[in-house]
């Protein structure tokens, strides 16, 4: 160990759980550009809670250590203006050549999987739930049995949501609204919520949004409907559940563009021919084969 680390403790795969001063770590070279409106928004969160996961980086006894991963943490606690960051620290030459380390890069920043709609609205709710209980921002004499009506959630997303800068919100997706959207489709019954999370309405808000503004028992009607393939979405469930025509399909993607390109005057109809020849020529091809 040189001067740069504090040794704190040592996992099972061999790396070293430290602080590392941030001038003795190599960030340069990423796949990733480290963009600013990301940075700010770690920074915040770093405020709020400290670091929770530490960067990764190899030694090198050549220069400063290689960072592996957490190039935007690392740069958000600098801008906090902290000399130090947690960090599992890796013995030299441990992933290999410069390619197993550049596919590593790769692997972690593809293998990211983003929360969809459901588990984003849920990971909101709780979050804003337990900011509240930690900071006491309920008012004194709210219940909290109360009915959580639609003003009551206005409320109360106003009052999360401001607790962040305008770039955190934007890059976090934590507005006013998004926070109102996530305590309405919080409000689905937590046995709906489970049954839905493997179907593909957990993924579409509007479906979502939906689903939550249902009475409890047809939540549960529409949940075993989707389940059993017998709607597609929640309007679909819903027409079978009321027994009315189920709502026309939305457009298809090339009608849509279909209806766009006839309304084109014939100059910009012939400028869309010319810059999709390739494509219009390959189609006439099989047409005629």
């Amino acid at each position: 160990m040189n001067a740069h680390i504090s040794p704190i403790n040592v996992d099972t795969s061999g790396a070293s759980l430290v602080r590392l001063r941030c001038d003795s770590i190599n960030a340069s070279d990423r796949l990733r550009r480290v963009l600013p409106d990301r940075v700010e928004t770690f920074r915040e969160l770093y405020r709020l809670q400290g670091q929770i996961v530490p960067i990764e980086c190899e030694m090198r006894s050549d220069g400063p250590h290689r960072l592996i991963h957490g190039a935007h943490r690392l740069a958000g606690i600098m801008a906090e203006g902290d000399t130090e960051v947690m960090a599992l620290l890796y013995p030299e030459g441990h992933f290999g050549s410069e390619d197993e380390i550049r596919a590593r890069e790769i692997a972690e920043n593809v293998g990211r999987f983003p929360l969809n709609a459901l588990e984003f609205a849920v990971s909101l709710a709780e979050w804003r739930d337990i900011y509240e209980r930690q900071n006491r921002t309920a008012k004194p004499g709210r219940k909290r049995k109360q009915p959580v009506t639609d003003e009551l959630m206005e409320e109360m997303s106003a009052e999360f949501a401001l607790n962040f800068s305008e770039v955190a919100q934007r890059t976090l997706d934590i507005s006013r609204r998004s926070v109102f959207n996530a305590l309405k489709i919080a409000t689905i019954a937590p046995a709906v919520r489970s049954a839905i999370a493997v179907h593909a309405v957990a993924g579409k808000q509007s479906d979502l949004l939906s689903l939550a503004g249902q009475h409890a028992d047809r939540q549960q009607r529409i949940a075993d409907l989707l389940l059993a393939g017998a709607a597609l979405d929640v309007a679909g469930a819903i027409a079978v559940i009321d027994n009315i025509p189920a709502p026309p399909a939305p457009p298809q993607k090339w009608e849509a563009l279909s209806q766009t390109f006839a309304r084109l005057k014939t100059a910009d109809q012939e400028r869309f021919f010319e810059l999709h020849q390739d494509a219009i020529l390959r189609w006439v091809a099989g047409r005629t084969n």
